[in-house]
């Protein structure tokens, strides 16, 4: 969210347009149309669509523009696409944006002196209208013609199969992850409602990531395991404090565990604690994972959408 936060302020800086659920910024600078695209905390990416006498840019002269910006770390051509990595000195939004205008203007003065114009990534045409658009989550520049046609779709199709199996481990790791923390807080003598957020989200997002994409069935899957966590850490927790009374000191925590349903049945337990916190852990795991699914399929229906930007 913060990184988020940034980009929308260098995009306000920069005057480019800003896409929440794609997190980029564009703009027409200077007859150009420019793709920012964050690579990580620390690199951004400068998109262009360029040709020269209806050919395709030529990467050694792409690599003037680099000469005398220590920001401007690398080049890369794809067909008509060139790719300018931006790497500032610092993690402040507005020098951010100063260092990629910087970069922006060495990079246009240099395109222009080569004499290459704005034009399609695909096909090179500089005749027809140029847009910028999503492809399937690639962010590109092109004309009306191949996007019409569907050529750029088949060139950037990113519709990605769902891997079930691997999407069930990354759905286990990511519950256990969040166990860890449902546990911690527990301990603590706190039911969290964070807690049970980063539970379901660690879940979806692990099965998401292994598997490829979400789907209703990932979904389902990653909540058996979301579910059973929360069983898992409430035992977990009252064998804790089991291990605590004198007469269970010489168990270890693994046999406590184990024994918690006959220990709840003792006297002097408070049966109706344990399942108040089964109930409140169940509970915000489930307002989680209806949060994190929803804000997941969202965004992964941002990405597989082809659509005009600007």
């Amino acid at each position: 969210m913060i990184e988020n936060k940034k980009l929308e302020s260098i995009a306000n800086i920069l005057y480019f347009s800003y896409h929440e659920n794609l997190k980029i910024a564009h703009d027409v600078y200077e007859g150009y149309n420019v793709i920012l695209i964050p690579c990580n905390k620390k690199q951004y990416k400068l998109v262009f669509g360029l040709s020269r006498d209806n050919r395709a840019p030529i990467e050694s002269e792409m690599q003037y523009a680099i000469q005398g910006n220590s920001a401007i770390t690398s080049c890369t051509v794809e067909r008509n696409e060139v790719i300018y990595t931006i790497t500032p000195n610092s993690n402040k939004a507005d020098a951010i944006a100063m260092t990629i205008r910087d970069a922006l203007d060495q990079i246009v003065s240099s395109l222009k002196a080569e004499g290459y114009e704005n034009a399609c990534s695909y096909c090179g045409t500089k005749e027809s209208e140029i847009s910028i658009y999503n492809i399937t989550g690639h962010q590109t520049s092109i004309c009306h013609e191949c996007y019409k046609n569907n050529l750029a779709n088949k060139v950037y199709a990113n519709d990605k199969k769902e891997n079930v199996l691997k999407g069930i481990l990354g759905a286990f790791l990511g519950a256990l992850l969040g166990g860890v923390v449902v546990v911690f807080f527990l301990s603590m003598g706190s039911i969290s409602f964070v807690g049970g957020i980063l539970l379901s989200l660690a879940s979806l997002a692990g099965y998401q990531m292994l598997a490829g994409k979400l789907s209703y069935k990932g979904i389902i899957i990653s909540s058996i395991f979301i579910l059973l966590t929360c069983y898992i850490a409430i035992n977990i927790d009252a064998a804790l404090q089991f291990s605590e009374f004198k007469e269970y000191r010489d168990e270890n925590i693994f046999s406590l565990f184990m024994r918690v349903p006959e220990l709840l049945k003792g006297r002097n337990v408070n049966i109706d604690a344990y399942y108040e916190n089964l109930l409140y852990v169940v509970a915000f795991s489930a307002v989680g994972i209806v949060i994190s699914a929803i804000q997941i399929i969202k965004n992964q229906k941002d990405e597989k959408w082809s659509r005009k930007l600007s």
